[in-house]
């Protein structure tokens, strides 16, 4: 299976303390000139999985999005809310995944 490299950046989308739509998006780099595959987990979701010591995290696929948001922090327009950037790096993954998924779900680990 051919594997893909690039790069990833993992931010919180925070619209106020305990607010339901409060998520992380995961954005892959999956070419110069695409945009970026996403994926999320809402917070609620995320925090349980970690609870139960998983070694990997389960996220939704979701609508690709612009490039600037492998690097951007700051506010959102139109009162939606800001996003902080938590981690960054690079990842290798199945080409066919992050191309185009095979289901709404992927599983993710991150090294330490």
């Amino acid at each position: 299976m051919e594997k893909k490299a690039g790069r990833f950046s993992l931010l919180m989308h925070f619209y106020g303390r305990n607010h339901p739509e409060n998520h992380l998006d995961l954005f892959l780099d999956i070419g110069e000139n695409l945009p970026l595959a996403h994926y999320f987990c809402s917070l609620r979701d995320f925090r349980k999985q970690k609870k139960d010591c998983l070694a990997y995290y389960i996220l939704r696929y979701g609508k690709p999005h612009r490039r600037r948001y492998l690097t951007y922090s700051g506010l959102i327009s139109e009162n939606r809310g800001k996003v902080r950037k938590l981690k960054k790096g690079k990842y290798k993954a199945s080409f066919k995944l992050i191309q185009k998924p095979l289901r709404e779900t992927i599983k993710i680990a991150f090294q330490r």
